[in-house]
């Protein structure tokens, strides 16, 4: 093997915890400690990968770097309008359709659980 799907899965749910779990309105405790505790279970889970020889520390040092080149590279191709306009796909990931839908989403999962 020359890359560890199970560290990429790890990498990648810490990453999006760390980049969509931001202070909103000054409640920044509870998603502080969600975001810790998200790289706390990341780093438990690379070691036991290692530790339990599941997979090799080459293999699991590659599916990090990857995962993370690939997630940067991808925000930040879609802030530059000429890269994002090269690709349809940028294009469709960040219509303002779509963008909608996910605040609709969010406003009505705040209203119902009463997060304001």
């Amino acid at each position: 093997m020359v890359f560890s799907g199970h560290t990429c899965f790890l990498t990648l749910t810490m990453l999006v915890f760390s980049e969509y779990c931001r202070s909103y309105k000054g409640q920044n405790t509870p998603l502080l400690l969600i975001r810790c505790f998200m790289r706390l279970v990341w780093a438990v889970g690379v070691v036991a990968i290692v530790g339990t020889k599941l997979h090799y520390t080459l293999d699991v040092f590659l599916a990090i770097l990857l995962t993370t080149t690939t997630w940067r590279v991808f925000h930040h191709a879609v802030e530059f309008d000429k890269l994002k306009n090269h690709y349809r796909i940028l294009q469709w990931s960040e219509a303002e359709s779509i963008i909608e839908v996910d605040e609709r989403a969010y406003r009505e999962f705040v209203k119902k659980n009463k997060l304001d």
